[in-house]
């Protein structure tokens, strides 16, 4: 019995449970942090794509929020131009409303109509277009 009574005697049931009560909550912190490592990792990505997506806009199609300056064609053209260079020779008229709406551009369907009336878009088959922008 004098082993137990040395250890309450020095106070070593206290240092046992605030050692304990340290090491549980150092786990808890450590288990909690890791936790949030999925989440704080998912932001700097989501950070990094917004970035990376506002390098590959098209300069003009960013400048381009005012509805008023897509009203004159030749304005659209330039406006769009980048965005069906990014397309491709061919492309469906979907993939254009698409990148539209990616480069926040207004009233995407008025203007690619205007574009497919003036013969600037025009079929080429199976439901594609090609981009002829001088007519």
């Amino acid at each position: 019995m004098a082993f137990f009574e040395n250890i309450a005697l020095h106070n070593g049931w206290a240092m046992a449970i605030i050692g304990w009560s340290i090491v549980l909550t150092g786990l808890a912190v450590l288990s909690f942090a890791i936790s949030r490592l999925k989440i704080f990792f998912g932001y700097i990505e989501a950070r990094e794509a917004r970035e990376k997506e506002a390098k590959s806009k098209p300069a003009e199609a960013v400048a381009a929020r005012d509805d008023r300056s897509l009203l004159d064609i030749q304005t659209a053209i330039r406006v769009y131009d980048p965005l069906v260079a990014l397309l491709g020779e061919n492309f469906c008229l979907a993939a254009l409303y698409e990148k539209a709406r990616e480069h926040d551009l207004p009233h995407a369907h008025i203007t690619i109509s205007a574009f497919r009336d003036a013969k600037i878009l025009v079929p080429s088959g199976e439901g594609n277009f090609h981009w002829e922008p001088n007519g």
